[in-house]
């Protein structure tokens, strides 16, 4: 009886301590995988505020060097179009990234130049808000609006925007970098 009763309770121990060996390895993988879980995570966070940082960034640049010309009082041809049709913005100021678009609105909130496909009859964009936010106020900030949909593009854009100034300080427009807001 001493034997059974040993040998059941060092059964019993060894099952007990088997079930505890697999319990503890399971909560230490647990815990392994949710570290590399986390630290996979923060690195692919960096790497997004990266990639937006450059994106703002070089928004930024387009927009002060537009914003530049127009308080030098020499903002061009490729800056402003004829009253019926918007001067089409060609170069390097398009190429500055993952725009969709850059576009240029006079102090009444008509677009005088864009890059965009412009349409028969030049959109007003008084009433955005991207372009209000402007008018009442001298910024030298980027202003990064919600995602509003544009009957331009036909799809949610997202305004990057600036206000121009005319060599008085007085308020000559808005430029607007276009972007989609999954970029």
């Amino acid at each position: 009886r001493r034997v059974k009763a040993l040998v059941w309770g060092f059964c019993r121990l060894v099952v007990v301590g088997g079930w505890w060996f697999i319990s503890g390895q399971i909560g230490f993988e647990r815990e392994q995988a949710i570290a590399d879980t986390i630290r996979r995570n923060a690195n692919r966070v960096i790497t997004f505020e990266l990639y937006v940082r450059r994106t703002l960034e070089s928004a930024d640049l387009v927009t002060q060097y537009v914003e530049g010309r127009f308080a030098r009082g020499n903002a061009g041809a490729e800056f402003v179009g004829p009253p019926d049709r918007p001067a089409r913005i060609t170069g390097n100021v398009t190429r500055g990234g993952p725009f969709l678009g850059v576009s240029i609105a006079d102090a009444r909130g008509d677009i005088v130049a864009t890059s965009l496909p412009a349409p028969a009859i030049p959109p007003n964009v008084a009433s955005h808000p991207a372009f209000r936010v402007h008018v009442g106020q001298p910024s030298e900030n980027l202003y990064v609006s919600a995602p509003i949909f544009s009957r331009v593009v036909n799809r949610n854009m997202i305004w990057l925007s600036r206000r121009l100034s005319n060599p008085d300080g007085s308020f000559a427009g808005v430029i607007a970098i276009n972007i989609a807001p999954e970029q």
